[in-house]
This record gives structure tokens, C-alpha cells and sequence, in this order.
């Protein structure tokens, strides 16, 4: 008993002076793969030169990202293990005994037999309890009239009197009292420690502490509200979703970029024992890496959840932060933010005008071996290709534009017009990039091609013969509209490019496969007048298997 109430005692004290130090996180790096990398520096208070974490104190790390330093002297070892210690746990009350301990402090009234004694519980003396609980775990396994036998009921009378009844006599209690509905037993629990080691035995130290950790990411979204003129205004928030830790009055730097974190896949060795649950759970939450890459454009899936909240400590709209560039990685710092575990927020990173530009564009069906050449064209109405619509914005800012999706709006007369809902490409610096809005019917783009000439068995190759086909291709463009309307046409080529009326943009890529020639990406942008039908005529030449 002596032993359980000294251990209890020095549990309470360390965890308040745990409580009272000023180590904690000072900033926070959140990538947008779920992945966070956090920096803790103080002043610890240590016993005999060790710094103990326990429990949840202790960071779920990465392999190879948990790294303790010291400004002052050297780390002499970091150790982790499980530990028992002593703590009171909460319980419900289930039986007799825990009704004979919740009247502690009440007024009853006792039944021992068939004599009814009334008084106040001053106090419960359990004789030997501890002895009489094989199982730390289970307190109750010992049998409940056992336990009653092993303590002492102190009873305050109403004449002044004390009286001491054993517990196993009392039948039945009346309070006039409410009592009480938990109560907690003092159980040897298995306890993950962590400790650090200092050279020398100092009281007190400083240490810094770095990590990457799983369960705090940021998801980037924007609002494009576009104007006359060519004029547009864009703004950039953060979501940020926390299942790590709770953060208080620290720095968040949000991401951008492509981070490659190799081998920080599963947690460190030194703490990967101590919450296997966790640890499955991160796996199954956050393993997608891709969740609105720089590479693409994946929506990752909707977070799940009620505690979403736009309007906790640090969550405003005031913000115009400027990135840092760090090794082609951009950091957008955001100071003093507190959100506990389980919060979702919402942050201003930035917002500034830009330029845009309206652009039509149509994807025209690329050639085949399997495509049949004939010496006519055949423009055939049900092959209509689709035009679309998009906005080519500029960053004409100093930081990059990040993936993700975008809003984008027009406001007239105080009256918000939704456009659509598409996405944003990484787009650096001087760089631009397309928002797809709409499929228009307002302008008609037709293509078909010919067989020019001939060439009959042109090449031997690989064990066929190969005709040589000069392609001549007609493309028709006709603008609906009331307006002059930016037009791009593209389409891949196979074969190799001869002439064209009308400026394009070859990009030659190479051969695949068994084809002979070389794969084009062809480009043409040009203008097109209300009401005018425009045509581009081109020729290519094709080497068709015979």
C-alpha cells in the first residue's frame, strides 16, 4: 500500500512538471502526402540527467527521421521501453464494494443484519486490498465477498460515537445523498517510455527534437473570380486536417513541391512497438501519395469526420504569405496557429490579381495503322469534334502555383456567377496554365484527309512492305459566336510533317514500336472572326503496311 501511494505521488509530480516546461513543437513543415515534419526546442527538467517521455508524449517517428540534439553538449543515449507504473483509472460503480466506497463523505443509513445504523462514512480501511487482487488488471477477480471481508467501514455517529463495521455485514445502504457514479482503482499499468540521456547530470537542459510523423496534412484549394479585361483575382486557401497532435502557438509551413522522403515509410524501430494500433491506422488513412501532387491532378478523397472548423484559434482570413524557396521546395509560413487533434481548419495562404486569357481548344483524333486512306475527303457530321472552353491564366507572382482544385466565379453586379469547378496545374513562376470551363456549341470544328499520292512498296521492312502515303488534311473552323474567339487544335501525328498554310507547332517525339516514322504532338493557334469559317490545310506523309 505504502509502495503504490509513493509511486502514485511521484506519477502526479512529474507529469505536472512535464506540464510547466517550455518544450514543445516551434514549428511545423505539413506536406500535402499526409506527412509532417515537426521541431520541438526548450528547457527540460531532467532526474539524474535523463528526460522522460511516456505515453503519448512520445512521437509516433518515421524511420530515420528522429533526430535529438543539444546546443550545449553531447546526447549521451536515447532508450526506449515498456514500463509499469501506477495510475488511477476510472471505473464504474458495479458491486457492493464500490457502493460501501462511494458513500465516503455521506450520510447513511446501514443495515448489518436487522439493526439499522446511521452516521456519516468518514472513512474505508481496506485491509490488505492489494493482497487480496491477484490481477492488475482485472481487480474484481477475486471474489466480491472476499474483498468485503478485507475492509473496514469507519462510521461517524450521530451521538458522537465511531464505529468500525466490517463490510461484509452491511446488507443494505440508504443515502440521502447523491453518490457517486465512477470511481478509480489504482492499477499497475504497462507504460511506453522514452529517455534521453544527457553527458552530464544537469537539472536542467536544452534539447531539440525533429521528426517526420504521419496524420497532419494540408489540402490547397482556390478561388478564381475572373473580371473584363483580361483581369482576374485568385486566392489560395489551406484545409488542413489534424489526426497527429495537439498544436499550440506554433509556426505551420505548408509545401509545395514534390518531397522525396525514401525510406520514411513505417515508423522508427525505437517507437514502432508502442502503438501498433496507430500505426495501422496511419497506413490505412494516409497512403496515398499523390493527394494533390505537383505531378497531377488526383482529388484525394473527402475526409471523414464532424470537427471541422473554420473559426478556431489562428483559422483567419488576413494572411498574404510569401514562400520560401528552399531546394526547389516552396514554405508558406503561417505564425502562432493552435489546433487541437481531430480539428480541421481553414487558412488564408495567399491571394493576388493576375492576367488571364479565354482559349478554345479541340483535341482532333490522332492517325492509325489501322486507319483506311482514301482519295477523297470524308467530313462526317457524327464525328463532331468537341470544343472546350478554358481560361489560360499567368503567374505573374514570385511563388508558384500549387496542384489543386479550383472555384472559378464571376461576380456582376454584386450577383456570384458560377463557372465550373476544374483544376489548377503546377504552374511555376512566369509559367501559365489551362482551367477547362465548358463544352461550346458555338463553334464547329470539322477534320478529315485524303490520299494525295502514292509510293507502292516503298520500303521492306521487317518482313512486310510498306507503301509511302502523302496525306493531304483539311481542318474547318467555324465561329457561332458574336465575338473573335482564340483558337488551339492539336493532334498527334504519326508519320513525317510536310507543309502547312497556317503557322503550327511540331514537337517530334520517337518512333514506337514497329512504326517507321516518328510520333508528332502538332499545335495550331490562331484567331477566328464572328461568323467566320476558317480552314488549315496540311500534308503529311504515312508509311502504310501493305
Amino acid at each position: 500500500m505504502k509502495l503504490i501511494t509513493t509511486a502514485a505521488i511521484l506519477l502526479l509530480a512529474s507529469t505536472q512538471l512535464f506540464a510547466q516546461q517550455t518544450f514543445k513543437a516551434q514549428s511545423i513543415s505539413i506536406f500535402k502526402d499526409g506527412n509532417s515534419f515537426v521541431q520541438k526546442k526548450g528547457t527540460v527538467q531532467t532526474e539524474n540527467g535523463i528526460f522522460k517521455l511516456k505515453g503519448k508524449d512520445i512521437p509516433l517517428a518515421l524511420y530515420g527521421t528522429f533526430w535529438v540534439h543539444t546546443p550545449t553538449q553531447k546526447i549521451g543515449s536515447v532508450l526506449s521501453y515498456m514500463d509499469t507504473i501506477h495510475a488511477q483509472v476510472p471505473r464504474n460503480v458495479q458491486n457492493m464494494f464500490d457502493i460501501i466506497e462511494s458513500c465516503k463523505g455521506k450520510n447513511v443509513k446501514l443495515k448489518i443484519g436487522t439493526e439499522l445504523v446511521e452516521g456519516n462514512v468518514v472513512d474505508i480501511i481496506k485491509q490488505n486490498i492489494d493482497q487480496a487482487i491477484p490481477n492488475p488488471l482485472n481487480p474484481f477477480e477475486t471474489s466480491i465477498q472476499t474483498i468485503l471481508s478485507s475492509c473496514i467501514v469507519h462510521l461517524l455517529l450521530k451521538d458522537g460515537g465511531n464505529r468500525y463495521l466490517n463490510g461484509s455485514t452491511i446488507t443494505e445502504i440508504t443515502s440521502l445523498e447523491a453518490l457517486k457514479s465512477n470511481l478509480f482503482t489504482k492499477e499497475r499499468t504497462p507504460t511506453p517510455c522514452l529517455d534521453i540521456e544527457f553527458d552530464n547530470k544537469n537539472a536542467t537542459q536544452e534539447l531539440d527534437v525533429m521528426y517526420l510523423q504521419k496524420g497532419l496534412t494540408w489540402m490547397p484549394f482556390y478561388n478564381l473570380v475572373i473580371g473584363d479585361k483580361g483581369k482576374a483575382h485568385l486566392e489560395l486557401r489551406s484545409e488542413v486536417v489534424n489526426e497527429a497532435d495537439d498544436i499550440k502557438d506554433c509556426n505551420l509551413n505548408f509545401v509545395i513541391g514534390a518531397p522525396n522522403f525514401k525510406y520514411a515509410t513505417t515508423l522508427s524501430g525505437l517507437v514502432q512497438f508502442l502503438n501498433a494500433n496507430r500505426q495501422s491506422y496511419f497506413d490505412q488513412s494516409f497512403n496515398s501519395s499523390n493527394i494533390f501532387s505537383n505531378g497531377n491532378a488526383q482529388v484525394y478523397g473527402a475526409m471523414s469526420g464532424n470537427n471541422f472548423n473554420s473559426g478556431i484559434d489562428g483559422a483567419n482570413f488576413a494572411n498574404n504569405l510569401t514562400g520560401d524557396n528552399v531546394q526547389d521546395l516552396y514554405f508558406y509560413n503561417l505564425k502562432n496557429v493552435s489546433l487541437k487533434k481531430g480539428q480541421r481548419a481553414h487558412y488564408e495562404v495567399f491571394q493576388t490579381d493576375i492576367n488571364y486569357e479565354h482559349l478554345y481548344e479541340c483535341d482532333l483524333t490522332a492517325n492509325s495503322e489501322q486507319q483506311n486512306y482514301y482519295n477523297y475527303f470524308a467530313f462526317d457530321p457524327n464525328l463532331a469534334n468537341k470544343v472546350m472552353h478554358s481560361i489560360r491564366i499567368f503567374n505573374n507572382t514570385s511563388n508558384p502555383f500549387t496542384t489543386a482544385p479550383v472555384l472559378v466565379t464571376q461576380d456582376r453586379s454584386g450577383t456570384v456567377f458560377p463557372i465550373c469547378q476544374d483544376n489548377i496545374k503546377y504552374t511555376p513562376k512566369k509559367g501559365n496554365s489551362c482551367i477547362n470551363i465548358t463544352n461550346t456549341p458555338e463553334i464547329q470544328v470539322s477534320h478529315s484527309e485524303k490520299e494525295q499520292k502514292r509510293v507502292a512498296n516503298f520500303k521492306q521492312w521487317n518482313g512486310y512492305y510498306y507503301d509511302n502515303i502523302t496525306i493531304e488534311a483539311k481542318i474547318k473552323v467555324k465561329n457561332y459566336k458574336n465575338e473573335t474567339v482564340k483558337m488551339s487544335l492539336h493532334r498527334t501525328v504519326w508519320g513525317d510533317m510536310k507543309t502547312c498554310e497556317v503557322e503550327w507547332n511540331v514537337l517530334k517525339g520517337s518512333p514506337y514500336q514497329n512504326y517507321l516514322h516518328l510520333n508528332n504532338d502538332v499545335v495550331w493557334t490562331f484567331e477566328v472572326k464572328p461568323g467566320e469559317e476558317k480552314e488549315v490545310n496540311y500534308t503529311y506523309d504515312y508509311y502504310y503496311r501493305r
